[in-house]
């Protein structure tokens, strides 16, 4: 099922010659059609399909079972036909760009139940907070091999960072057939609550007057600016926090869309992907939480990395995914 879009053929970066993009004197950056393909997980997804897990899990990644969960997405789609994988029309060899799937949480230490385990297990680590309590009921009543309670299908969906959010409807909308055509056919129990996980950044790191000053005329350009630009940031931030030899250093992330702090003071929260908007409003139980910073992140102007945790009850998911699309639909081609 491909779909026509477009991306940029280059990236926001400087040159490693320290030219820039717009040599030619022209501003707008060139660009390539790209036909995308929408496809069932393979075997021969499974490493790239683990990097996108390790994209999305960030630090915390080494606190799952990151090959049972990416080997559950093949299996899942081969056994359930569960779940989705984007790659570039014709060339099905190519690393997937982006996945979605689902998995039912579960406590039970049954055959094949790794994956499931392991997800369950950090997601209750991470709600084991007395502020967080709610969140962290209804994942282990649902969860227990003892309950009776309806399941938790937690959804899994990470994509580059350059891919165009448009896909995102389609994609949530594939997911919610496949899993209710399975439980239909299996006379499963349906859901309570579909669990979204997702990345969100800090955009408070940065305020206006952090910005760089695009005016500057006596600044280089290529890579000789885009140093200087950091060592900018770099003394900005030492000043703020006292000039302080360990003093906090951050970067803007682009593209990032406001959303007020959830769970995590008054913090502006920026998003990776701007569904997280309406996935936030539909939902009944949220918690966001930092992550810990990577050990180079001081080095590298890493800003503050939050996971979020959004609890939809099933009865909301149309609705979800009707805004979802009227937020992200793709407009049509002339």
């Amino acid at each position: 099922m491909p779909t026509d879009t477009k991306r940029k053929a280059d990236n926001d970066e400087p040159r490693a010659d320290g030219s820039d993009y717009d040599s030619d004197g022209s501003e707008e950056p060139d660009f390539i059609n790209v036909d995308f393909d929408f496809r069932a997980p393979e075997e021969i997804d499974f490493q790239a399909l683990k990097r996108l897990l390790q994209q999305l899990f960030y630090t915390h990644n080494t606190k799952l079972d990151l090959s049972s969960l990416a080997d559950n997405i093949v299996k899942t789609s081969t056994t359930q036909g569960v779940g989705t994988t984007i790659k570039i029309v014709d060339d099905e060899d190519q690393d997937p760009y982006a996945f979605v799937s689902a998995i039912t949480l579960s406590s039970d230490k049954k055959q094949d139940s790794e994956a499931a385990n392991s997800l369950t297990k950090y997601l209750l680590e991470v709600a084991n907070k007395p502020s967080t309590k709610l969140v962290h009921d209804v994942i282990k009543s649902a969860a227990s091999s003892t309950s009776t309670n309806a399941p938790v299908v937690a959804v899994l969906h990470e994509r580059m960072v350059n891919m165009p959010p448009q896909v995102a409807p389609l994609l949530y909308k594939m997911l919610l057939e496949e899993v209710r055509a399975s439980l239909s056919s299996t006379s499963a129990t349906s859901p309570s609550h579909y669990l979204f996980f997702s990345r969100v950044f800090s955009a408070d790191a940065f305020s206006d007057d952090e910005a760089m000053d695009e005016d500057d005329d006596d600044e280089p350009s290529g890579l000789a600016g885009a140093r200087k630009r950091r060592a900018k940031l770099a003394r900005r931030e030492a000043k703020k926090a006292g000039a302080k030899k360990d003093a906090p250093k951050a970067r803007a992330i682009s593209d990032g869309m406001a959303l007020s702090g959830v769970g995590s003071s008054d913090e502006e929260l920026g998003l990776f992907h701007p569904e997280d908007i309406a996935i936030s409003k539909f939902a009944s139980h949220s918690l966001t939480y930092r992550f810990p910073p990577p050990p180079d992140a001081s080095d590298s102007f890493e800003a503050p990395l939050f996971g979020r945790v959004a609890l939809v009850p099933t009865e909301k998911m149309d609705a979800l995914l009707q805004q979802i699309e009227a937020d992200l639909s793709m407009p049509m081609q002339q």
